[in-house]
């Protein structure tokens, strides 16, 4: 998915122009990349605040026109928020092209019901994004995998997950994404049995 967004330079950098910005309905920004400057701007809070609620997230394609008639096709590179309010303080864009391969981290849509929580167990997530290249207008708003056939003990590993054409995964394929598991409680039983089991031949065999 792709917006538009106009930017204008800010001549100043530091903690009170940024302040400044702010209290004027501006989001600080930079933007930089291949052939370019690094260059500070500013954005319209409420414009980048509704570009980044697409269904692409944080992977929305940004046609930043730059005042003075400059136009980039670009992606949002990081993402600063107030750590308690949630607005937003800082907004990286980085330029690219859509013939030019690049990294996204995209979530992942976990379908389905694990055959092992039917049972009773429960799943411990334990990734929630993977690493990948694509052309820009590849790049996915998620990436699905489907958990029906896991029982207890079973493991979703990235190498699990298919990408649609046009994209590859870069994340490590050995990497447990989620398993599926007893329940606590279960676990907490079943060990405490294992180590009452353990002391009782250690006391037989002492014995001997």
């Amino acid at each position: 998915m792709e917006v538009t967004l106009r930017a204008e330079p800010r001549s100043t950098t530091g903690k009170g122009s940024a302040r400044q910005a702010r209290m004027a309905g501006r989001v600080p920004a930079i933007l930089y990349g291949r052939g370019i400057v690094p260059t500070p701007l500013a954005v319209d809070s409420k414009q980048i605040g509704h570009a980044l609620h697409t269904e692409a997230g944080a992977n929305v394609l940004v046609n930043l026109e730059v005042e003075g008639g400059r136009r980039y096709l670009t992606m949002v590179r990081e993402v600063q928020r107030h750590p308690v309010r949630g607005h937003l303080l800082h907004v990286d864009f980085v330029n690219t092209a859509r013939d030019v391969k690049t990294h996204a981290e995209v979530p992942l849509q976990i379908t389905g019901e694990s055959r092992g929580v039917r049972e009773g167990g429960v799943i411990e997530h334990h990734l929630w994004e993977l690493r990948v290249v694509a052309l820009p207008t590849d790049i996915p708003s998620s990436l699905e995998a489907d958990i029906s056939h896991l029982a207890i003990g079973d493991h979703l590993r990235v190498a699990d997950v298919t990408p649609p054409a046009g994209v590859d995964i870069v994340s490590e394929p050995d990497e447990i994404i989620l398993s599926v598991v007893e329940p606590q409680a279960a676990r907490g039983a079943a060990e405490g049995e294992a180590a009452e089991l353990g002391a009782g031949e250690g006391e037989i065999s002492g014995e001997g």
